[in-house]
């Protein structure tokens, strides 16, 4: 993830945010969001929907255990970003194009949708 991404600079888009993942990337992002692999591997799933590409490593790292997986985002930037990264990581993951505030363009059956953004909170007193 590229640290110099400011959401205040006009200049950035999404794209900016995501870089190629090394190794170290990768299982460092695995790693800050293992809770939702526990939870979301106790559900035995096969088919897996991922709404919100990013770099592609979740679903990259789901499609290594053997899972269905399918991600989506809105951005072709993205998704070829992510494509690359799965290619790199031996993953097998379909990547599409879509809007998930609309109707999704297949008719595929998941046991499990997931989607992660991060963000901060604080509040004023």
């Amino acid at each position: 993830m590229n640290k110099n991404f400011s959401a205040n600079k006009k200049n950035n888009s999404w794209i900016d945010l995501y870089s190629t993942l090394n190794i170290d990337q990768y299982l460092y992002n695995l790693s800050r969001h293992r809770f939702l692999f526990s939870k979301l591997l106790n559900l035995k799933p096969h088919a897996v929907l991922e709404v919100g590409t990013g770099s592609g490593g979740m679903s990259t790292f789901l499609s290594t255990l053997g899972l269905s997986v399918i991600s989506i985002d809105n951005n072709n930037e993205i998704l070829m970003k992510a494509r690359d990264n799965c290619r790199v990581l031996k993953g097998n993951v379909t990547f599409l194009l879509a809007d998930a505030l609309q109707p999704l363009p297949f008719s595929d059956v998941f046991n499990v949708a997931y989607s992660i953004f991060n963000f901060s909170l604080s509040s004023s007193s």
